[in-house]
């Protein structure tokens, strides 16, 4: 005899639910992580007067060589973190870590060929030009980045980006060839003018006593290199930890500057000056290893055209602490061209639609600092 079937008590599965979104942050969370970024940019604002300064007692590539040497040691003790983490995509640790963090550094080590020539180009320049003349020309680096784009990332710059190209560009002009040394700020019996005779005096090796406009060129030569950087970076950021990619870049210029500082330097007698130390310190603490775990983590909430704004006053805070720091100032004309380079910055970050740019922000410290 059929048994009678007993009746179906077990609970019915669930449906499956849609993932959730990642909750927005809150409005405190978010200007948190605005002044956390502008925080960095103002101390990337300082180093310009303040490796200026330092230059009057320390060469050029003795000082690279210190202050990346120096940011590497601060780098290397969490290179343990990117190797649990798996080369930045979150796998377990063992042979495939070790040869993702290996690939990392060596993509780091291709990337520090160009912040190595653009802090070369920058730091030399500095020894002739102003420090604010310095920073509103390095920040052109974020208008070279788009004008670029086309040859070496296959992007197709917007009109907007090229309306803020051709506005850096006229400032670049009139701030690099409107003014003599004099109208800038820089003529004798000024504090900056004086440091700058002093510093030219100075120079030894193949760099001889030049000119304002010579540094100023030194200075844009120092935007293009960091142009190459960040379209380079972009190609490579999202495969990468950025902890090995930063290290490999810092070991880099180390070793780059070491060796130049050997071939072309006269060997640096005696400690450094307390100005010497002071940059040192902040530029390899605070501006490249605080800097760089600082906005990695604001930079998790604000978006990048926040993020862009806030950098592009970078240029403002360098000529605010050059003026407070050590007396330079721009001239009239020089405040026009330092107004089109930020208008230009603006500009394509400001335009409705804009085109997302490869890459971002240049590690590890950044275009200035």
């Amino acid at each position: 005899m059929k048994q009678p079937e007993e009746p179906d008590t077990a609970a019915p599965e669930p449906e499956p639910q849609p993932a959730r979104r990642p909750a927005r942050p809150s409005a405190a969370v978010r200007a948190g992580a605005l002044l956390a970024l502008l925080v960095v940019t103002a101390v990337w604002g300082t180093t310009f007067a303040m490796v200026k300064e330092a230059l009057l007692s320390m060469p050029p590539f003795t000082f690279l060589a210190a202050r990346f040497l120096l940011a590497s040691a601060l780098l290397m003790p969490v290179l343990p973190l990117a190797r649990r983490g798996g080369g930045g995509r979150g796998g377990e640790g063992g042979p495939t870590a070790n040869r993702s963090l290996a690939r990392d550094l060596w993509e780091g080590v291709k990337a520090g060929v160009f912040v190595c020539l653009g802090y070369s180009f920058q730091t030399l320049g500095l020894r002739w030009t102003g420090a604010a003349e310095a920073a509103f020309i390095t920040a052109t680096s974020v208008v070279m980045v788009p004008a670029l784009s086309p040859w070496l990332a296959g992007l197709r710059p917007s009109a907007p980006t090229w309306v803020g190209v051709a506005t850096a560009t006229s400032g670049l002009a009139l701030l690099t060839l409107g003014e003599a040394a004099g109208v800038r700020g820089l003529g004798p019996g000024t504090a900056a003018g004086d440091a700058l005779a002093h510093a030219s005096a100075a120079a030894s090796g193949p760099f001889g006593a030049l000119t304002p406009l010579a540094g100023d060129l030194l200075v844009a030569l120092c935007a293009l290199a960091f142009a190459l950087q960040i379209l380079f970076v972009g190609r490579v950021a999202a495969r990468c930890h950025p902890f090995p990619l930063a290290l490999g870049q810092t070991l880099t210029v180390t070793v780059l500057c070491g060796l130049a500082a050997i071939g072309l330097e006269r060997p640096l007698w005696g400690p450094p000056s307390p100005q010497a130390w002071a940059a040192l310190g902040v530029t390899a603490v605070l501006a490249t290893f605080l800097a760089l775990v600082v906005q990695g983590a604001a930079q998790r909430v604000a978006t990048p055209t926040e993020a862009a704004l806030v950098f592009s006053t970078e240029p403002v805070f360098a000529a605010v602490f050059a003026w407070a720091y050590s007396g330079e100032a721009l001239g009239p004309v020089g405040l026009v061209g330092a107004a089109f380079i930020l208008a230009g910055t603006l500009i394509p970050e400001l335009a409705p639609g804009r085109q997302r740019r490869a890459g971002g922000r240049k590690a590890p410290a950044g275009p200035g600092g």
